[in-house]
């Protein structure tokens, strides 16, 4: 499950993506729940969750 399919206001809003290698979160959302950021193939720092853990990162977002 994508998480667009998962939250679509979250998704539309931008403070959820999901791609190949998880969900991510822009920082300035991850900072408010305290997530760790890393920085992608772009330069732009993002924390990032494995799909495994996506569901739990959208849990604590609901």
């Amino acid at each position: 499950m994508t998480a667009q399919k998962a939250n679509p206001i979250l998704a539309a809003k931008g403070l959820i993506i999901h791609t190949e290698q998880g969900y991510w979160i822009p920082t300035d959302y991850g900072r408010k729940l305290g997530v760790e950021a890393r920085s992608n193939e772009r330069g732009a720092t993002w924390p990032v969750y494995p799909p495994e853990l996506g569901m739990l990162v959208l849990g604590m977002l609901l």
